[in-house]
């Protein structure tokens, strides 16, 4: 019995790294980030009914950049935060995108990354962390939906 449910184990361990070994790495694309699809198992980027988002976080010097993926079938504009991770505080907003007039999304569908750059920032030497998400009317007034969060950095 024991052997078996060895082998078994074994058998699923393998299945499992050769979907991680062919799984695309959602934010390839951006380079000296760091993304929420990068702590998932296979690389896989927040979906909700369709949308796909993805939360990036990088620094250089006193500014800090969000990378917000998205994918065309959002049903508003996603925004994004930056957040004192230990108290939710919002340190900064980042904005939300203009579907509208396509500023940052195109009119196509698939994944997209855009790069929204803050302003001079003082350092807290905290964590801190980008959260994306939207604001929508889904039938029980308006609400900020996913808040998918980047992983945390010292700022």
């Amino acid at each position: 019995m024991f052997k078996r449910m060895l082998a078994a184990t074994a058998a699923l361990g393998a299945a499992l790294a050769g979907m991680v070994s062919v799984a695309p790495s959602a934010s390839a694309q951006e380079n000296g980030f760091a993304c929420r699809s990068d702590t998932t198992w296979n690389h896989s980027w927040a979906n909700w009914g369709g949308a796909n988002i993805d939360a990036c976080i990088s620094q250089n010097g006193s500014t800090i950049t969000a990378g917000i993926g998205v994918n065309n079938s959002f049903p508003s504009d996603p925004c994004a935060q930056l957040v004192d991770a230990a108290t939710g505080k919002w340190l900064y907003d980042f904005g939300c995108v203009d579907r509208v007039t396509g500023k940052w999304v195109p009119a196509y569908g698939g994944n997209q990354y855009y790069n929204i750059r803050s302003i001079d920032l003082p350092k807290n030497t905290r964590q801190v962390l980008v959260q994306v998400g939207f604001w929508a009317d889904l039938g029980s007034g308006v609400q900020y939906y996913m808040n998918v969060q980047s992983p945390r950095i010292i700022f």
